[in-house]
C-alpha cells in the first residue's frame, strides 16, 4: 500500500500491514520514517487514544475504600489525623511519615486545604517564587500568609519552625478566615529566640484558644527554633477547624 506525505512532498512509502482501524496514513514530509503494522498501531487513535488533559489536582482526597493508614503516627496523634481525615483537611501527600519533620510546602497544604474547606471557595490569589510552582505556596503566598526567603525563593523543603508555624497560624485565622485569634500570654522561658515582638505575640496567641492551639514543650519551653513535625502540624489545623467551626 502507498502512503503519500499530505504536503507538497511528492515521496511515497510502501506499506504491508493489516490494521483493525486504519486502511492509510498520512504524515507530514519530514518525519520520522515508520514501517510496518507497529507504525499504524503508534499512530492509531483507537488503539493508543491520546491522553486527555486533566485539571490541576490541588489536593487529592483519599477514595472512602481505602482505610487511612496510622502505622507512622504517634498514639496521641491519630485521633487529630483522623479528624483531619474526615474534615477534608488532610491531602493525601501527608497520610504518612506523621513523625518526620513537615516542610514549608507541606505546611501551605494543609493551610489551603483548611481554607478552601472551611470558606468554601478555591483560593484565587497567586504568589510567584523562583525555586517553586507549587499551587499550595503560590495560593498561600498569594493572601500574604507566607512570605520567601529574600531573593524571590521560598524554600519550600526546607523544614518548617515551631514559630514559623505559629507565624503562618495566626496569619492563616486572619487573612485566611477572618477570625482574630484571641489574646494569650506565651509565658514561656525561651521567647528570646523568637524572630521579634510580632512573632512572640503569634506565639501567645497559639495559647489564647482553649485548647491550645500550640503546645509548649518540657521546662517550660516553646523551642521556636526546633522543627514542627507533621503529626503536630496536622494537630493545630484541626485545633484552629475546631476554634472556628465553635
Amino acid at each position: 500500500m502507498s502512503v503519500v506525505h499530505n504536503r507538497s512532498c511528492s515521496t511515497q512509502y510502501t506499506y504491508e500491514y493489516e490494521h483493525p482501524h486504519y486502511k492509510y496514513y498520512e504524515y507530514p514530509c519530514g518525519d520520522k520514517e515508520y514501517t510496518g503494522e507497529t507504525a499504524f498501531d503508534y499512530f492509531c487513535d483507537i488503539c493508543n487514544p491520546p491522553l486527555e488533559e486533566e485539571e490541576e489536582d490541588y489536593y487529592t482526597w483519599p477514595v472512602d475504600d481505602e482505610p487511612l493508614i496510622l502505622d507512622t503516627a504517634s498514639l496521641w496523634a491519630v485521633e487529630f489525623i483522623n479528624d483531619a481525615y474526615n474534615y477534608n483537611i488532610l491531602p493525601t501527600s501527608l497520610q504518612n511519615n506523621y513523625a518526620q519533620n513537615c516542610t514549608r510546602a507541606e505546611f501551605c497544604a494543609l493551610a489551603v486545604a483548611l481554607i478552601e474547606q472551611t470558606t468554601g471557595k478555591e483560593i484565587t490569589e497567586r504568589a510567584t517564587f523562583n525555586d517553586t510552582d507549587d499551587i499550595n505556596v503560590r495560593k498561600i503566598g498569594g493572601m500574604e500568609i507566607v512570605y520567601g526567603i529574600g531573593d524571590d525563593n521560598f524554600n519550600p523543603y526546607g523544614a518548617i519552625s515551631r514559630q514559623e508555624a505559629a507565624i503562618i497560624l495566626e496569619r492563616l485565622a486572619r487573612k485566611g478566615l477572618d477570625k482574630q485569634l484571641p489574646e494569650g500570654e506565651a509565658g514561656f522561658s525561651d521567647m528570646n529566640l523568637a524572630y521579634s515582638d510580632s512573632t512572640r505575640t503569634a506565639i501567645a496567641r497559639m495559647r489564647g484558644t482553649s485548647p491550645s492551639i500550640m503546645s509548649g514543650k518540657p521546662g517550660n519551653l516553646f523551642d521556636p527554633l526546633g522543627d514542627f513535625t507533621r503529626e503536630e502540624s496536622i494537630t493545630t489545623m484541626v485545633r484552629l477547624w475546631g476554634w472556628v467551626k465553635g
